[in-house]
């Protein structure tokens, strides 16, 4: 590996991130992550997110929706809901927030 990909992998294993969920159908927390500089627009504007995200079974499969699979949703930080948890070993802190479901317009969904 080239030094410039070495810096590179070093940075990205430093970075910390957050990681945004909601509970689906099947009562599994299920989410995505986004780098943690990103969090002030996050709170505001969310993440994107599926209908079909909410219909996937514990064993895999995605169940039929009475939801429709068009459109989008955003799921926002609910900063109520935050835990950081720095285990002082040098790794990167752990970061969860759970959030709202919201339609692109913000109203709840």
């Amino acid at each position: 590996m080239t030094a410039a990909g070495k810096e590179k992998e070093e940075r990205m294993l430093r970075e910390e991130l957050i990681f945004v969920g909601t509970c689906d159908i099947a009562g599994q927390v299920r989410g995505k992550g986004f780098p943690a500089r990103e969090l002030p627009a996050r709170k505001k504007q969310g993440i994107g997110w599926t209908h079909s995200n909410l219909m996937q079974t514990a064993f895999g499969p995605i169940l039929d929706t009475p939801f429709g699979t068009g459109g989008d949703l955003m799921v926002v930080p609910d900063a109520s809901a935050e835990v950081r948890v720095d285990f002082a070993d040098g790794s990167v802190p752990e970061h969860f927030i759970l959030g709202d479901i919201r339609n692109t317009d913000g109203s709840p969904w």
